[in-house]
């Protein structure tokens, strides 16, 4: 027989509401977040100022200008003393002064000359002839390659083991001690870099507004940053991405996962928001040539055949922004993939793209805004989160350095930028760069606290430490590979407080 009872346990879902019971809310940890102009306003490129006319020699030689004198300071101190089988170590000013039998040192730019770089010529030649070669993953062939050092007075090849053991890539500015061969070579002794720039104070979190430290534990404050979205039409990894929508607006999980959302002040996302075109796209559509033959039968109005663009993974895009920016302030910056200025800097994503999102971005005319906590911002892009000084970049130069030097540590490369103090050494020579004269914004004048790099295989971190080249004070600096979060499906937090790291992944089993 059958029994029932009507008695409810205390913790029980059935009970009934307590009138007088409440309930924690977490409420999102505040941050103030603000540009810095004296290291950013290099990457903006007003619309009506662009000129393509120049020469690109103009911004290696301003890279050199702005580079040699600190890498001559620095090195000096030590070089200019040194005295080798009895021989004092000279210091000569041009690549051309250099004297055979004399030990000496000079500061310019490496040039490398490897076997399967990209030649424009080779490319015109055999698309003419057939189909262009695939493009290699890696440019180097170390036994014909070879590394050169020039400046304004000309280049000499430079040999021996040590110019070897060193990571480098084409237009990165360092100094070199050898001795000059019977045969013009320049046989390297040791290498100096121009090391870290300057680096302001890391700022202690006050919880007091005269300034003083509060002995009450604070909660800590996060920095969210993703990449690689690429949101696509029919969009294969959605349930990762309406995770990640949830877990940003702390809807997602238990308290412990609500409390860690509400710490989150800001997101960042880095760079490849939208997936390129798929191969079968392109077959369906059939070649350039094919879609400008068609176009002009069609007698089309803008030169192209509209078929060949979705606005679905932008719409996909907005709808996520939209749906997330009510809760958390959020940057995005272009990536390769992304449709905007592909040359570096990349300029920010145009806010048309984006109808929904932008209501909560700054004001324009008379259309309102609600909160202020859309921004799209350039990439490379420097950011002062309550002091806390962050660099960035989308990830096309780290890309493109990893095919100029043997081996796959990303990391490696990431700090080898800051020690070079220069974002993008390879531009103009195979990274698309605007042609700067009067400048090179790519040169690294302050160490930051954090630098991240997106679209990367995998998250990685290291804390790195030295010393800055001009007072020689300690730095320190959180280096970050951000994963892409269409194939790993994670996010990385950094706490603003001690730069700790963390990733956060989000999967689907099913």
């Amino acid at each position: 027989m059958a029994t029932t009872s009507s008695r409810v346990m205390p913790d029980s879902l059935l009970n009934k509401a307590k009138s007088e019971e409440t309930f924690d809310c977490p409420e999102r940890s505040l941050s103030t977040a603000r540009p810095i102009p004296e290291n950013s306003e290099h990457f903006n490129v007003a619309l009506g100022s662009r000129s393509y006319i120049n020469q690109y020699a103009g911004i290696y030689f301003m890279r050199l200008a702005e580079l040699k004198p600190s890498v001559v300071k620095s090195v000096s101190r030590s070089w200019n003393q040194a005295v080798i089988d009895g021989q004092s170590v000279i210091y000569v000013d041009k690549v051309l002064d250099i004297r055979e039998n004399t030990i000496c040192w000079v500061a310019g730019t490496i040039y490398k000359e490897l076997k399967y770089k990209p030649s424009m010529l080779e490319e015109v030649t055999r698309s003419h002839w057939g189909a262009p070669p695939p493009v290699p993953e890696k440019y180097i062939d170390p036994g014909t390659d070879e590394i050169s050092l020039e400046d304004e007075s000309g280049r000499v090849k430079l040999v021996g083991e040590k110019i070897k053991s060193v990571l480098l890539t084409t237009g990165c500015t360092i100094a070199v001690m050898g001795i000059e061969t019977p045969g013009g070579d320049f046989d390297v002794i040791d290498i100096r870099l121009p090391e870290f720039a300057i680096q302001k104070p890391f700022p202690l979190r006050t919880e007091n507004k005269d300034g003083r430290i509060s002995n009450k534990k604070a909660s800590p404050r996060y920095l969210a940053l993703v990449s690689g979205l690429e949101f696509t039409a029919d969009m294969p990894h959605a349930l990762s991405v309406d995770l990640l929508a949830e877990f940003l607006r702390g809807e997602l999980g238990g308290s412990n996962t609500s409390n860690l959302s509400s710490d989150i002040t800001r997101l960042i996302v880095a760079g490849n928001s939208i997936a390129s075109p798929s191969a079968e796209a392109f077959e369906e559509e059939g070649s350039v040539v094919d879609d400008l033959r068609k176009s002009a039968k069609l007698n089309s109005r803008y030169g192209h055949n509209a078929v060949t663009f979705d606005p679905k993974p932008l719409e996909h895009l907005d709808d996520f922004l939209a749906n997330i920016c009510f809760s958390i302030p959020v940057d995005i910056m272009p990536g390769e993939k992304d449709p905007g200025t592909i040359s570096l800097p990349q300029q920010p994503m145009h806010p048309i793209m984006f109808p929904k999102a932008r209501k909560y971005g700054t004001k324009r005319g008379e259309e309102p805004i609600l909160y202020e906590t859309f921004s799209s911002v350039t990439n490379p892009n420097w950011w002062d989160i309550d002091g806390v000084r962050i660099l960035g970049t989308s990830g096309q130069t780290i890309d493109d350095i990893f095919k100029y030097v043997e081996g796959d540590d990303r990391l490696a490369m990431i700090e080898s930028t800051l020690r070079w103090r220069h974002l993008a050494p390879t531009a103009p020579d195979t990274l698309n760069c605007y042609p700067f004269v009067e400048y090179d914004p790519f040169v690294i004048n302050e160490t930051p606290h954090v630098y991240f790099v997106g679209n990367q295989p995998r998250f990685e971190t290291r804390l790195v430490e030295g010393y800055d080249c001009i007072d020689e004070r300690p730095v320190k600096v959180r280096i970050i590979s951000v994963p892409k979060f269409c194939e790993t499906g994670e996010i990385v937090l950094v706490n603003l407080d001690n730069l700790e790291t963390e990733s956060v992944k989000f999967s689907i089993d099913l």
